[in-house]
């Protein structure tokens, strides 16, 4: 019972970083009025769970009612462990360089510089170009992934391509600029629009299992290099990132909360309200 008390804990405290990075999503597109309605149920959820556990505590409470209430909770938490699992083998795991390279663009310093946390993404795409030109003597196609937002001087494609091109030497003539994408999805999806081949795709290593799930969910067949990031950082960007995973597997977990929420109202009506 203590095992699963700390599961329930850890679901609720994995619930709460869900809810409030889907919430800084919506409010960035607040016309999303589906994503503040899944916010509200997220929080519905946690009251009920926190009052039916409390309740357990004063009062004589069936056992299988607990286990239902905390089911979603634990589901969770499966998933989390298992989204952390997959991020970890993809980092061990180096896959090979398919066709051109394109790096994922993320928000500019001062509204023009590149980052630390993007620059390491230019950095492995740069080097990874070099040797493949050392190699086969000739330049791969260097593909720059980012649009501009409402604070920043210019597109970030357009600033990654101006840091590679300072820093390593790149040929102009090798690189392309796609400068419209606002998420990792527009930015697999407007790439593709623009090469019509598969890619290697450059990005964090934080990032790099949900990029992947993006791909295929248009049907692609990417491979995905991951860029070195300080743990202080990616400790936080891996719960932003399986916050973004939940919506993904969004269809599984309706099913899931559905079948839960039917067999708990199904169980407590012939516990309580036929016995």
């Amino acid at each position: 019972m203590l095992l699963l008390s700390v599961l329930n804990i850890i679901g609720l405290v994995l619930t709460t970083f869900i809810i409030y990075y889907t919430f800084k999503y919506w409010r960035k597109n607040p016309m999303k009025r589906l994503v503040l309605g899944y916010v509200a149920l997220l929080v519905m959820y946690i009251g009920t769970n926190i009052s039916v556990n409390a309740w357990s505590f004063y009062q004589q409470v069936d056992k299988n009612i607990i286990y239902l209430v905390n089911a979603i909770s634990f589901l969770i938490v499966v998933e989390f462990g298992y989204f952390i699992v997959r991020n970890i083998m993809m980092n061990l795991t180096r896959q090979p360089q398919t066709g051109p390279l394109v790096v994922l663009g993320g928000g500019l310093v001062q509204g023009q510089y590149v980052g630390k946390i993007v620059g390491a993404r230019v950095d492995l795409m740069a080097q990874d170009a070099h040797s493949i030109y050392k190699t086969t003597g000739e330049w791969p196609i260097m593909v720059f992934s980012g649009g501009q937002g409402p604070d920043e001087i210019l597109s970030e494609a357009r600033a990654m391509r101006d840091y590679a091109v300072l820093k390593y030497k790149i040929p102009l003539e090798k690189t392309i600029l796609e400068e419209h994408s606002r998420n990792t999805f527009q930015n697999i999806a407007l790439t593709y629009r623009i090469i019509r081949e598969n890619f290697t795709l450059y990005t964090s290593n934080y990032h790099l299992y949900r990029a992947l799930m993006l791909a295929k969910q248009q049907g692609l067949n990417v491979s995905v290099r991951g860029a070195h990031t300080k743990y202080t950082y990616k400790m936080f960007a891996l719960l932003r990132e399986f916050s973004g995973m939940i919506k993904i597997w969004q269809k599984v977990n309706f099913i899931y909360a559905a079948l839960v929420i039917t067999f708990t109202i199904y169980y407590i009506s012939n516990v309580y309200l036929y016995k």
